[in-house]
């Protein structure tokens, strides 16, 4: 079959193998020395089974079919297990129940009640029981959280906290006196400002006193206990740095401007370990992701140099005479890592899959800062063409991908659908508009009341920059994007004539009608983002449908809670019915995001054919 790239003569990435991507491990927990980790199997309709390293080196499945360790709570879940010297204790996605694993086998805790779910599971040794984000349903109503104790003979649930709109991270201290956890309150996100509370315990695990830590405009994340002195994530300073608060003093480990954390999207993150009482390693988040060893101490950081090239790292945790991380690289799957602080070196544990693709044919991306048309400054990673002949006189055709969130970011790990096109004789860029995360607070936050506006302009800086640079043909840009990146392809080609075809994952169209239905979790977001309620019929690509003279195919889930599956069906209809080319796929068994093999092959597959043709772009799977 003929190429894209008539210079291309290397092998394009497979569909098949694209959908492998989403089988790494996630979530890794310890328990004297043994090592916990979810695995995602786009195999068995994406369900995350629960595996285990024993001390002879085996790995074990702990969750069968039909098991699903996936939690819903605010519509992303997040840390759905833990593991405890009573047995491994994990929530099941279908019914929302706690079962525990034993020698006996797996027996349910809690009743079957679909309103209510479980998240951010954390064992509390002192009182035996689990402590979890409890989110309760309410029909009509918005959801209601708080946190609570499950005891985990009866099932039955004891609140410890409520009458905060959101809770995350609840961790026990190693005496089982303090409980810390995270909350914060509409109209904020996690990302924007969120408090620290501590609870003192009684000794049946009531609580007694409390004490509350946080400024305004500061975002705190993922803490975790070392003795009395308890660690946090803040961005005080302009930067997801590392902080200690040892009962009377906050202090920063080690003031650097870079970031140690992601937006959390997911509950559950883990980006530090705390090794003793002095050392704790860090995963640095930017583009340029690397592992640092911090003395908060001595106030010095190292740079921990690893030799299988990891670029990306999450899921820290202490494991041995080190930690463990899942490790992602710019050519291969991730692979779950040990990092011995002795020896000063890395041992892979457990690899994501099978995938034969040679990394020689594949193209790692490099990081590139520029202009925006305000006089300041974006980035994004850029793929070439991959080939080894000669290309004068060639231009190729440009995919430009739009990540989500819009607080997510483009990584220099493996990215699997930029490979796809970039084997096959495309450029593609995968950009950081404004409002991305990695670059500090000031650039997270310059998206707001910007969006569908800053975001766009981004996009059309970026290409005319590569249209001076680099050997494009600007008849053949394409732009891509899912989610809240699907809102940004949807305004871009509603308002630039810079796109020529376009592909819309499970992304918005209607502003209004998300803010009025979407789940608790962003159901104030969306105004933040445009600038109040007096910009979402402005800034919806629903009600500017005559701008929109682009081919566009689209792609939903109909089980999505998230972004009704309507949004896409209700543009893609009037499209239809002004003659403008486009396609409309659902997948009756996806949600938000794509999880089941066959559906991403088949997305994969159906959205090249159609960017390809509606550019003139020959095909190649």
């Amino acid at each position: 079959m003929q190429k894209s790239d008539p210079l291309n003569d290397t092998k394009p990435l497979s569909s098949k193998e694209l959908a492998i991507s989403d089988s790494g491990p996630t979530e890794i927990q310890v328990l004297d020395n043994q090592l916990f980790w979810l695995e995602t199997r786009p195999k068995e309709k994406g369900r995350n089974t629960l595996l285990t390293l024993n001390n002879s080196g085996k790995v074990l499945e702990l969750t069968p079919n039909p098991f699903n360790v996936q939690t819903k709570v605010y519509g992303y879940g997040g840390k759905g297990y833990v593991a405890t010297e009573h047995g491994v204790f994990f929530i099941n996605h279908g019914d929302g129940r706690l079962y525990q694993i034993s020698v006996t086998g797996i027996r349910p805790i809690t009743k079957r009640r679909y309103s209510i779910c479980f998240a951010d599971l954390h064992w509390d040794a002192s009182h035996n029981r689990i402590i979890a984000v409890q989110e309760s349903n309410r029909k009509g109503k918005e959801a209601s959280h708080r946190i609570v104790a499950i005891n985990i003979r009866s099932g039955e649930v004891q609140t410890l906290d409520k009458g905060q709109d959101f809770y995350s991270s609840p961790r026990v201290s190693p005496c089982g006196k303090k409980l810390a956890f995270i909350y914060w309150n509409h109209p904020n996100m996690p990302w924007d400002e969120t408090k620290l509370k501590i609870l003192t315990l009684s000794k049946t695990g009531s609580p007694l006193e409390e004490q509350r830590l946080g400024i305004d405009n500061e975002s705190i994340g993922q803490p975790e206990w070392s003795h009395n002195d308890l660690f946090f994530i803040s961005d005080r300073n302009g930067y997801w740095n590392l902080y200690k608060f040892d009962g009377r003093e906050i202090e920063c480990c080690f003031a650097d401007k870079n970031d140690y954390a992601d937006p959390p999207w997911t509950l559950g993150a883990a980006s530090y370990a705390i090794i003793d009482c002095n050392l704790l390693a860090l995963a640095r988040t930017s583009s340029a992701g690397c592992l640092v060893l911090v003395n908060h101490k001595k106030q010095r950081a190292t740079e921990i140099k690893m030799s299988s090239g990891g670029v990306s790292f999450n899921y820290l945790t202490r494991f041995r005479e080190g930690f463990c991380c899942v490790s992602q690289y710019p050519e291969r799957l991730p692979q779950l890592l040990y990092y011995s602080l002795t020896d000063k070196k890395e041992i892979v544990l457990q690899r994501a899959g099978e995938f034969n693709f040679p990394s020689s044919t594949l193209q790692k991306p490099s990081h590139i800062e520029f202009p925006t048309r305000d006089g300041s400054k974006a980035w994004a990673q850029i793929y070439k063409p991959c080939s080894s002949k000669e290309r004068k006189h060639y231009k190729s055709p440009l995919l430009l991908m739009i990540h989500g969130g819009p607080t997510g970011n483009a990584k220099s790990s493996l990215n699997l659908k930029a490979q796809y096109y970039a084997t096959r004789g495309w450029f593609v860029a995968d950009i950081d508009y404004r409002g991305s995360s990695g670059y500090g607070r000031e650039y997270r936050q310059s998206l707001l009341t910007k969006w569908g506006v800053q975001d766009v302009s981004d996009c059309e800086d970026l290409t005319k920059y590569m249209l001076e640079t680099m050997e494009i043909d600007p008849s053949k840009v394409a732009i891509r994007g899912s989610s809240a990146g699907g809102y940004t392809v949807l305004a871009a080609i509603a308002n630039s004539k810079t796109f020529s075809a376009a592909a819309c994952h499970y992304g918005i169209s209607d502003l209004e009608e998300l803010s009025d239905k979407t789940h608790k979790f962003e159901s104030r977001y969306i105004k933040r983002l445009v600038g109040g309620k007096e910009n979402l019929f402005s800034r919806s690509p629903i009600n500017n449908i005559p701008a929109i003279n682009c081919p566009i195919i689209f792609f939903h889930g109909a089980k999505d809670t998230v972004v009704n599956p309507q949004q896409s069906h209700i543009i893609h209809d009037a499209l239809q019915k002004s003659n403008i080319k486009t396609k409309y796929i659902e997948f009756k068994e996806e949600g938000h995001g794509f999880r089941i093999e066959k559906n991403i092959i088949c997305a994969i597959e159906l959205e090249y054919a159609f960017l390809g043709e509606a550019l003139g772009v020959n095909k190649a799977y």
